[in-house]
């Protein structure tokens, strides 16, 4: 008898960061995913979307950290559905 191996979809999350006072797309920004398989660097695109994809079910913590804000820090608990953050960094000067 073969084993039986039940695949199921894996989660992704997708969101966007923008500059808290004049909700500008921020696009130089650096995520690490802690928790996550593999090594990797998500991109923003130039409207301040990104998309982390097959997360398994998990606790992970996200930070972003842009050039001249704040960092952001947001710690998700992934199961079967897709997560969408949008999220918010101020200007430090």
């Amino acid at each position: 008898m073969g084993l039986l191996v039940h695949s199921s979809p894996l989660a992704s999350v997708r969101g966007s960061l923008r500059e808290t006072t004049t909700q500008k797309p921020i696009v130089d920004c650096e995520i690490k995913v802690t928790g996550y398989a593999k090594t990797e660097s998500f991109v923003i695109d130039s409207d301040g979307r990104f998309q982390i994809p097959r997360l398994f079910p998990g606790t992970y913590t996200i930070d972003l950290e842009a050039f001249g804000h704040e960092r952001v820090s947001q710690t998700i608990t992934v199961g079967t559905e897709n997560i969408t953050l949008d999220l918010t960094t101020r200007r430090l000067y």
